[in-house]
């Protein structure tokens, strides 16, 4: 639970509103997925950064649409609609792994960016 997030949520759908208790429910099983996609990101952007942009493009479709579809359908049946929001930090942790080993395979540091030319 974040600090002032029902007074947040107050804001905009009213003090006492009933939304206010599945805002927080969402944020609780959701929102813990964003350190993982943030560690994600600066993985990328190094890869990225040395020229190798298909294969984050790639990792993040898988990461989309198997993953994030798969968990959400997957388990609609068993979570309810909290398999939606579960879906979410599932494939940022997905993400995370496979931009951890894109990082460590290490191909990406033969790009242009790295090449010292004498």
């Amino acid at each position: 639970m974040t600090v002032l997030d029902a007074q947040a949520m107050a804001l905009f759908l009213g003090e006492g509103s009933p939304a206010i208790e599945i805002g927080q429910h969402i944020q609780r099983v959701a929102s813990w997925g964003f350190v993982a996609f943030g560690v994600t990101m600066v993985l990328f952007g190094t890869v990225r950064a040395n020229g190798q942009v298909i294969a984050p493009l790639l990792i993040l479709i898988v990461s989309m649409y198997p993953v994030r579809l798969g968990v959400a359908l997957g388990m609609r049946e068993w979570l309810g609609v909290d398999a939606l929001w579960l879906s979410f930090p599932a494939s940022m942790c997905f993400t995370l792994l496979a931009a951890g080993a894109l990082y460590l395979q290490g191909g990406w540091r033969r790009g242009p960016a790295l090449r010292v030319e004498a």
